[in-house]
């Protein structure tokens, strides 16, 4: 199956999260793919990139507990903490320098949550 590029607008899951989360390229992208910014492996800044998944399940998270889950989980404030690029973008095709990200391209939070990319965003 191909890879597909991923764009601003892309949807976003992490393994220990509440809900999904928007993907945004970062500020003063310049190259587009059908009409829509293209992103790169280095578009991982949370917050800036990565916004929050709602609440986080996480064990490692040293954020206080604000409730349960339906299955009795805690659950915390999700602050994503995210210290290394995506992996599995497209080594071939640079996006200003860094590999294009691709829908099967993952990253990690420091909190043990695996990132993955629910939608490429692109709008076709």
């Amino acid at each position: 199956m191909d890879k597909i590029y991923v764009v601003d607008g892309a949807t976003l899951q992490c393994s220990f999260g509440s809900e999904e989360s928007i993907f945004k390229v970062s500020p003063g992208r310049e190259t587009y793919t059908n009409g829509q910014l293209q992103a790169n492996t280095g578009d991982f800044k949370p917050m800036v990139n990565i916004m929050t998944f709602k609440k986080c399940s996480s064990p490692s998270n040293p954020a206080p507990v604000i409730g349960t889950d339906d299955k009795g989980r805690p659950q915390k404030i999700c602050t994503p903490v995210i210290t290394m690029p995506w992996i599995n973008g497209k080594e071939n095709t640079l996006i200003e320098g860094c590999p294009a990200l691709l829908d099967n391209s993952t990253t990690m939070c420091i909190w043990c949550g695996k990132i993955t990319i629910s939608d490429d965003g692109q709008q076709v």
